[in-house]
C-alpha cells in the first residue's frame, strides 16, 4: 500500500475535484432557478377583461345604485356608430401578478385607446376600464370588429423591465378573450 500511496492519494484528489465540480454546478443552476422564480413571484400580470355593467347593476339594490354604476363607467363604455345609445360594455385591465405596473400603454392595430382610467396597476386592486375608438373614423361601425382582434398591453415593473401581454378578443359580447403570450424584456 505504501508503494501505491501516491497513486491512491492521486486518484482521491481527481474525484474529489470532480464531485466538488458536480456540487458546484448544482448550486449554480439551484441559484438560477431561485433567481428566475422570484421574478415570477414578483412581475405584473396584466389581465384584459369585457366587462358588462348590467351584471353589476342587476346587483345594486336601487335605481340610484344602478345609474351612479353607470355614471362610473359612462366615458368607458364602447360606442357603437349604430346604436342609438352607448352600449353596456367596456373594456379592462386588472393586475393579478405580486408586482406594480407602471406606464401602463394598451395598443390594438383595429383600435386606439383614447382614454385611461390610470396608467399604473398595483397588485391585485380594482380593475382600470378604458375607452376604445377604431383608428379609421373615430367610432366603431359594428360588433364584428372586435372579433379576433389583437390587444397588446406594455408596462414596466419597479426593476425596469418591460412587458407586453397579448390577448386576442373572440367574441365581444359573450366576454370571451384568449391570452396569446407574455414578452418580457430587459435585464434588471
Amino acid at each position: 500500500m505504501n508503494s501505491n500511496s501516491g497513486l491512491i492519494q492521486a486518484i482521491s484528489t481527481v474525484v474529489l475535484v470532480v464531485i466538488t465540480a458536480f456540487y458546484a454546478l448544482q448550486t449554480k443552476r439551484t441559484v438560477q432557478e431561485i433567481r428566475r422564480q422570484t421574478k415570477i413571484q414578483q412581475m405584473p400580470v396584466i389581465m384584459l377583461f369585457v366587462r358588462d355593467i348590467r351584471d353589476y347593476m342587476d346587483n345594486a339594490a336601487d335605481y340610484d345604485q344602478q345609474q351612479k354604476y353607470r355614471r362610473k363607467f359612462e366615458d368607458f363604455l364602447i360606442r357603437i356608430r349604430t346604436e342609438g345609445e352607448s352600449s353596456n360594455y367596456y373594456l379592462g385591465v386588472r393586475n393579478v401578478g405580486n408586482g406594480a405596473a407602471f406606464n401602463i400603454e394598451i395598443k390594438s392595430e383595429v383600435f386606439e385607446v383614447s382614454k385611461y382610467q390610470s396608467r399604473f396597476l398595483a397588485p391585485h386592486k380594482d380593475e382600470q376600464p378604458f375607452e376604445v375608438i377604431e383608428r379609421s373614423n373615430k367610432k366603431i361601425e359594428n360588433w364584428n370588429k372586435f372579433k379576433d382582434s389583437i390587444f397588446e398591453i406594455f408596462c414596466s415593473d419597479v426593476v425596469g423591465n418591460q412587458h407586453v401581454f397579448k390577448y386576442k378578443i373572440l367574441e365581444l359580447e359573450k366576454k370571451r378573450i384568449d391570452f396569446v403570450r407574455h414578452e418580457q424584456f430587459g435585464s434588471a
